[in-house]
């Protein structure tokens, strides 16, 4: 594993934290932010709400190993927490890849006790290795509470009748699909999610899917019954 954005080796080959003491304090508040608010989330939240900007190293083109501070997002926040690099050891063997037939390199992240190669506390760290491992317990708790009206109803196997259609009318984002357990059912509801996904901001807009699916269910019946009739008849006839 290459040394993340914050870490960088000395003269001696050894571990060392970045000199520029701007990056350490973005990178200590960050882990101080995931420990008091519980959620990369709400630690997006906490950058923005306070204006503050995240470091990274360009790694490809003329630009590489310049530093740019940029806007902390979901992505970055969470590639950050899972790094382990960051609680200092020494890790190999976190990816398996194998070719595919057409061509192309699959590469799949294992868990942790199937890594070929792991030795805690090898260099110096922002978090411990014991916060890092209940970082990534809490990060599998959030991830099952917040996705569990979606597992009541997988993706591509539930009710929505427009799954993968809907485009928001307010930003123009595509819409994605939350199931939520009533009384009459599973019933969908359309949510315009992406900014606040990326960028801890409120959703769009989010709409009850059940009228909608009615209506449009209602639209395609008037529109297929005439053409039904019509080929029932041709068959009849012929």
């Amino acid at each position: 594993m290459r040394l993340p954005t914050g870490l960088i080796y000395d003269d001696q080959d050894r571990v060392i934290f970045d000199p520029d003491r701007q990056v350490q304090k973005a990178l200590f508040t960050f882990f101080d932010a995931f420990r008091r608010e519980g959620s990369a989330c709400a630690t997006v939240k906490y950058f923005r709400q306070e204006g503050l900007l995240f470091p990274r190293r360009i790694r490809a083109g003329a630009e590489k190993g310049n530093l740019i501070w940029v806007t902390l997002n979901s992505a970055q926040a969470l590639k950050t927490l899972h790094n382990p690099r960051y609680a200092g050891p020494f890790a190999r063997g976190r990816t398996r890849s194998h070719t595919m037939p057409d061509g192309k390199l699959r590469v799949r992240q294992l868990p942790q006790d199937q890594w070929s190669v792991l030795l805690p506390e090898s260099h110096v760290g922002y978090t411990t290795w014991e916060e890092f491992q209940q970082n990534q317990r809490r990060l599998r708790e959030n991830s099952a509470a917040h996705g569990h009206d979606r597992r009541q109803s997988p993706p591509g196997e539930g009710p929505a009748l427009l799954q993968g259609l809907v485009i928001c009318g307010r930003c123009g984002e595509p819409m994605t699909i939350r199931y939520r357990n009533r009384k009459a059912g599973i019933q969908p509801v359309y949510v315009c999610q992406r900014e606040s996904v990326k960028h801890a901001e409120p959703v769009c807009q989010s709409i009850p899917g059940a009228k909608i699916d009615e209506a449009v269910g209602e639209l395609l019946l008037e529109m297929i019954t005439p053409l039904s009739l019509q080929v029932a008849l041709e068959v009849h006839t012929t």
